[in-house]
């Protein structure tokens, strides 16, 4: 019971410093008129965000980072043949979807990818790439699997990753019931993937890492076989 409480509490407190971190650090930056280009104060504020993060989850972080370095080719290939399988899936979770939200008429955003490679290089792109494909995936996982892991048996914890996705998801979007549940589900979708690879591989970073070669690599894939 003492583990439940614990770990709910620092669920809740990375729940918080997600969601409202964005808010309160541009107020800050407001209040004392701070005025730096909006590429450097995001970096700044996602460094900040998974500095926070990593303070709460240190223990399973750091031994998951020191297993994932001892087989570090074999949980590369896991990890780029788990993100075949959840391309796939998307895909076809998709066109359901699509399917689904025509029949009831409500407005359906669809699949998206972030195309890294159709950009200039230069130092923004950087700073994009170390948000985008590194930090995020880094604390989106590490709050939705891991963090929602720690509270739940087996099969509970996997459907729970996907629901407390999807309601972030959900709360960013806003809308009518049916457009935020129809406009979620991929979301919902992808993190019970990610905590299923977590469970099979014992090893969140696995999963970390599935979710950013997705994140990178999903555009090109998907422009070559569409």
């Amino acid at each position: 019971m003492k583990d439940f409480a614990v770990n709910l509490i620092r669920l809740l407190l990375s729940f918080i410093i997600l969601l409202f971190s964005e808010e309160y650090f541009y107020k800050f930056l407001s209040l004392f008129k701070i005025n730096i280009s909006k590429t450097f104060t995001s970096i700044i504020l996602y460094v900040l965000i998974s500095f926070f993060i990593y303070l709460i989850y240190k223990p399973e972080l750091k031994s998951e980072f020191k297993k994932f370095k001892r087989k570090f080719m074999s949980n590369m290939v896991y990890a780029f043949i788990a993100f075949l399988i959840i391309f796939v899936t998307m895909l076809v979770s998709n066109y359901i979807l699509s399917v689904i939200a025509k029949s009831f008429y409500i407005n359906y955003n669809g699949i998206s990818f972030y195309n890294i490679f159709n950009k200039p290089f230069n130092l923004d792109l950087i700073l994009e790439f170390l948000k985008n494909i590194i930090l995020i995936p880094y604390l989106k996982v590490t709050i939705f699997d891991l963090g929602v892991n720690r509270l739940f048996s087996y099969s509970g914890s996997i459907f729970a990753s996907g629901l407390a996705a999807a309601l972030y998801n959900a709360y960013l979007i806003k809308g009518s019931i049916g457009y935020m549940i129809v406009n979620s589900s991929l979301t919902f979708i992808l993190f019970m993937l990610l905590a299923l690879i977590y469970r099979k591989n014992n090893n969140i970073v696995t999963s970390i890492v599935t979710y950013s070669i997705y994140i990178l690599l999903a555009s090109v894939l998907y422009s070559n076989i569409m």
